[in-house]
């Protein structure tokens, strides 16, 4: 990161971008696999565990539970992820992989692997506004390496998907409803903010 609070480097950015790449090369595996035959699998973090780890650390001033914390940053990246993916293989972004698409499938085979990575419970799962505002905070937690920036940057992610109720259940379990229960007390994104007002 850069010096500037939560910036992301430039090499963070161009590492996410390429890495998008490399989740719809997962996905159009998955496709094929057969492995989820009607739609794209789809994994959230548990509201147990975030809970438990954002009521830790404003107990304890500090992240205990590490290991649980990079694996809801991972989670959280995946998933941004593959809504890029989403975003874009719908027709919703600047961009939309049709090379990779053609490489892959015959052109009608196409439309069957776009209607199977996008359905979901709810509709459709992309995002394009929330695309574009996730974009620097997964390239910061990404490449963030101190625990306690990382629970910010997991914080601020959460706050930009607590807004729609449907982007709040593509990352955590129980959506806004746990999102909404973990704004009861004092987030680590808001601490930061009052920290910055006393300085």
């Amino acid at each position: 990161m850069t010096n500037r609070v939560f910036e992301p480097s430039l090499d963070a950015k161009t590492d996410l971008i390429h890495r998008e790449e490399e989740m719809l090369e997962t996905m159009i595996g998955e496709y094929k696999s057969g492995r989820w035959p009607d739609r794209a699998q789809w994994r959230v973090v548990p509201a147990e565990r975030l809970k438990r780890i954002w009521q830790d650390s404003a107990q304890l001033g500090f992240v205990r539970d590490e290991k649980g914390l990079m694996s809801i940053r991972d989670r959280f990246v995946d998933n941004y992820l593959r809504l890029g993916v989403n975003t874009a293989i719908s027709g919703h972004a600047t961009y939309t992989y049709q090379e990779v698409l053609d490489d892959h499938f015959e052109s009608e085979e196409i439309e069957q692997f776009v209607d199977w990575a996008i359905q979901c419970e709810t509709g459709w799962r992309l995002t394009d506004i929330g695309i574009a505002r996730l974009f620097p905070l997964c390239a910061a937690a990404a490449e963030a390496t101190d625990p306690a920036d990382i629970l910010v940057l997991c914080d601020l992610i959460m706050n930009v998907a607590h807004q729609r109720s449907d982007l709040a259940s593509w990352f955590v379990a129980g959506g806004s409803q746990t999102l909404s229960e973990l704004a009861d007390g004092i987030r680590p994104s808001e601490r930061l903010e009052i920290a910055g007002a006393a300085a």
